[in-house]
């Protein structure tokens, strides 16, 4: 069973959340390049995860945001809301890639762009004059590590904006199935029980 990770609590940029028992660690790194200063309502990470599109997180050029729901695995769904008023706005372009990993390889899923296109596992719908609303796949059950990189410079060069806009971000969990552990210990009991079953019988 598939839960939705959203959470409207999120105070610093290295906070443990509560998802059903377990815990996520958010991440944001808002690095600003060229001198551009994200102004700070904009700095706020809670925005991008407290339901209400008219607020927003700035990434910041070069900057990311990622979550971590160790010890759940992703469930293969995420989305991303985006926000530039009036997009596509030509005059702040904006671009970031998504990747997944599970500590040890990450793994490019696609890019997007805030003129309403995308690259890799990624379809765009529109959400009015308010941006875009971006719906990514990669395999389920097989990362702990949801990350968003802004890639603005990298695509259009230097110029006065402070990174990808991020209205609101989701993603999908898988959780860890709470009898695996007492599965394991009833099979290994059976075998034990079976072997001095034979023990006893060749006796």
């Amino acid at each position: 069973m598939k839960q939705l990770l959203t959470t409207a609590a999120v105070a610093a940029s290295l906070l443990v959340l509560p998802i059903a028992g377990q815990a996520a660690t958010i991440t944001a790194s808002g690095s600003v390049s060229d001198g551009i200063a994200t102004p700070g309502v904009r700095t706020d990470v809670d925005n991008a995860f407290d339901g209400d599109l008219s607020t927003f997180y700035s990434l910041g050029l070069g900057g990311d945001l990622s979550i971590d729901v160790s010890p759940l695995k992703l469930g293969g769904e995420a989305s991303v809301v985006e926000v530039t008023f009036n997009s596509p706005n030509s005059a702040f372009p904006e671009a970031a890639k998504i990747f997944v990993s599970n500590g040890s390889t990450e793994v490019e899923v696609g890019e997007l762009f805030n003129d309403g296109t995308a690259s890799g596992a990624i379809t765009v719908s529109s959400n009015g004059s308010n941006g875009y609303k971006y719906e990514i796949s990669f395999d389920s059950g097989m990362y702990n590590i949801f990350k968003i990189v802004d890639t603005t410079v990298e695509n259009y060069g230097s110029y006065t904006s402070d990174g990808f806009d991020v209205a609101e971000l989701s993603v999908t969990t898988v959780p860890l199935p709470a009898a695996l552990p007492l599965l394991g210990v009833g099979l290994g009991g059976l075998a034990f029980v079976g072997r001095r079953r034979r023990s006893k019988a060749s006796s």
